[in-house]
């Protein structure tokens, strides 16, 4: 009797063996598993072997740092792991290396596991380089057409920038003009003299800035991801934007937070979603009386309850809000309430807001304006 159970339990064991090992081969993604005292290989399967270029008999010559493009750091994070006296299984992000020398990215599911009384880890390794080509692909796409869609914008702003940039030009030549005739009368002291050349540089640098930051809003290269601070980029936004709010008739009004936390994003990128929201708002009041015309742009701060821990910007005009088809197929591509218009404006506005981990919404609408609002997460330092 006691041969029976024991023959049972032999036949009950093999057969779970047999339909582990069936799995272990079968499956579509590498595996591979780590003794946790040795932190070397112990098993494989022929799609891990494949992957890495590796041969099964020499596999116990090798460990995860063998494969790792960064073998510091990956020994560290086995032995951080074994540290642990529970383990949960976790998902990780690794630049991984081949036999030939060449990388590939790869996703790990990472678990323990015990295997005859050892304790182990079992990592599924998924080769994702392609689908990061795509996504990098994708993104380059993105960024192309939001910059199409900012020459776009400048090019319909051009005759109200060349009149906020000949402002300061024509001041300076009447500046410089009424000191050369001063100067030939011999009637022009030197505090006057002084007094001539600060106006005349004061309007030299309100042009260069100007000019300056068109010409970081025409940029076509691959953003930059630095820290920044929204107050900054409104009140800039604000600059460019005020020949057109003379043009429309429109006050250009803020209310920004004081001590307004930094963010990290593209300030060009961000930039371009604030000068589409207030151009937008501008525009949505053209049929209300001129002295009616008014756009606020305010900022504040989000501290949990539900919205998440960063900084809110609204953009409200004084219109007469949104309704129908309007409301309802907004956001999508290709479709606008202008007459010539691309469509695409809020459409990049959304992905550019949802690239940098926030969200952009019609907050508000009726017979009284709009607003519309966006979120931008708060910067991390390292290590947050």
């Amino acid at each position: 009797m006691p041969n029976k159970k024991l023959n049972a339990s032999r036949r009950a064991l093999e057969d779970s063996e047999a339909k582990y090992r069936a799995l272990f081969e079968g499956a579509q993604a590498g595996v591979m598993v780590v003794d946790l005292e040795t932190l070397r290989f112990v098993d494989a399967n022929p799609q891990a072997l494949a992957m890495f270029g590796l041969d099964y008999d020499k596999l116990g010559r090798l460990g995860p740092q063998d494969v790792s493009t960064d073998p510091d750091a990956t020994l560290a994070n086995f032995k951080r792991f074994t540290a642990e006296t529970q383990n949960a299984p976790v998902v990780i992000s690794r630049r991984l290396r081949r036999r030939d020398g060449s990388e590939f990215e790869a996703e790990i599911f990472q678990s323990p596991v015990t295997i005859q009384g050892r304790a182990k880890i079992m990592a599924i390794i998924t080769d994702v380089s392609r689908r990061k080509a795509l996504e990098a692909e994708v993104q380059q796409r993105q960024a192309e057409l939001a910059h199409v869609l900012r020459v776009h914008t400048l090019g319909e702003m051009t005759t109200m920038l060349a009149h906020e940039i000949n402002q300061p030009l024509s001041a300076i030549s009447t500046y410089a003009q009424g000191s050369l005739r001063l100067a030939h009368n011999r009637n022009l002291t030197r505090a006057e003299t002084e007094r001539v050349l600060e106006m005349i540089n004061d309007n030299a640098l309100r042009a260069s800035g100007i000019i300056t930051r068109i010409r970081t809003l025409l940029r076509g290269q691959k953003g930059v991801i630095q820290v920044c601070n929204l107050n900054r980029l409104i009140l800039d936004s604000m600059a460019i934007l005020a020949a057109e709010g003379r043009a429309w008739g429109v006050v250009l009004t803020t209310d920004l937070a004081l001590g307004l936390p930094d963010v990290r994003g593209d300030s060009v990128q961000l930039q371009q979603v604030l000068m589409n929201l207030v151009l937008n708002a501008m525009e949505a009041m053209a049929a209300i009386p001129r002295k009616n015309r008014r756009v606020v742009i305010a900022t504040r701060t989000l501290a949990g309850a539900g919205s998440g821990d960063g900084v809110q910007v609204t953009v409200a005009d004084q219109g007469a809000g949104l309704s129908g088809k309007a409301l309802t197929h907004l956001f999508e591509s290709f479709f606008t309430t202008k007459p010539g218009g691309l469509g695409m404006g809020l459409s990049i506005c959304t992905t550019i807001v949802e690239a940098h981990g926030g969200k952009l919404w019609l907050d508000a609408t009726g017979p009284s304006g709009s607003t519309f609002a966006f979120t931008i997460p708060f910067r991390r330092e390292a290590g947050s």
